[in-house]
């Protein structure tokens, strides 16, 4: 019996050791820089001067978030959402409520492409088929292993991302890596960053739509100040080209409740000249 019991705790151990090295051997970040490439065709060569423009930004909490969903890592139970079609409808939903506001450009965040979590539903294809007329823009900022967290409903591989839609044709777009976690929180936190999507303005500018969703399990108030100024920092250089600048997302923190957070973005205001409201 004694042996039975050992060989089983060496089995359970080396399996154990497997997945570790599978889980950090996966492991990879996207460099930074990346160039990304709008598709669609837009209703629109470049964004006039004299004209009101309508921008949304929302999560859609990759298609999981009914009512009734509460995501493990946040003290709740599910790991997954309530089912394939619950994931269709919730996305349906969110484009519908979205388009119902007639937005020209929209920055969406989490929406899943092959995600056990989401039922390998590809959701930038889903959304693309409501928002004809506009060009888009995909970034991946999750891309992951399969997870065996929680033990009950392992999480499971993930790829997700930031999608931009743009009634306004776009002339480049990038991503930008974001600072994350050195330690065992980055494969929580993987692969933060945010998408630069220009377009030309009548007057020979740019405007520049920054799409980002900054950490939240995997990262620590240092990680976030750090990734905040990166961003602001950019958009400040863009600022001084000349060029019109507009940031959307999810930030997962409010900025005033961590000192570094709200000083980092005070400073892009005073650099601009600016004083923002929110």
């Amino acid at each position: 019996m004694l042996k039975i019991i050992c060989s089983f705790v060496v089995a359970l151990l080396v399996i154990v050791l497997i997945y570790v090295l599978y889980v950090v051997i996966s492991y990879n970040r996207i460099p930074d820089g990346q160039v990304l490439q709008p598709a669609g065709e837009p209703s629109a060569k470049c964004a006039e001067l004299d004209r009101t423009y309508t921008i949304v930004t929302q999560n859609c909490g990759l298609g999981a978030y009914s009512p009734d969903f509460t995501f493990f890592m946040d003290g709740g139970k599910e790991s997954w959402a309530e089912s394939k079609e619950s994931v269709v409808a919730n996305i349906d939903m969110a484009a519908k409520k979205v388009l119902s506001v007639e937005p020209d450009f929209v920055l969406f965040q989490e929406i899943d492409t092959h995600s056990t979590r989401s039922y390998h539903i590809d959701q930038r294809e889903q959304m693309s088929t409501h928002f004809l007329g506009y060009e888009q823009v995909f970034a991946v900022n999750f891309h992951s292993p399969f997870l065996m967290y929680p033990l009950t409903q392992p999480h499971g591989a993930s790829n997700s991302g930031l999608l931009t839609f743009s009634k306004t044709y776009v002339t480049s777009a990038l991503r930008r890596s974001l600072t994350i976690s050195t330690g065992f929180s980055k494969f929580l936190d993987l692969d933060r960053c945010y998408s630069v999507s220009c377009i030309p303005t009548e007057d020979g500018k740019e405007l520049v739509l920054y799409n980002v969703h900054t950490s939240a399990y995997g990262g620590s108030d240092e990680i976030r100040t750090s990734q905040i100024t990166q961003l602001t920092q950019d958009m400040l250089e863009e600022y001084h080209k000349g060029n019109y600048c507009v940031c959307g997302g999810d930030f997962n923190h409010d900025f005033t409740a961590i000192p570094p957070l709200f000083l980092a973005v005070r400073k892009w205001e005073n650099s601009a000249g600016l004083s923002l409201s929110r």
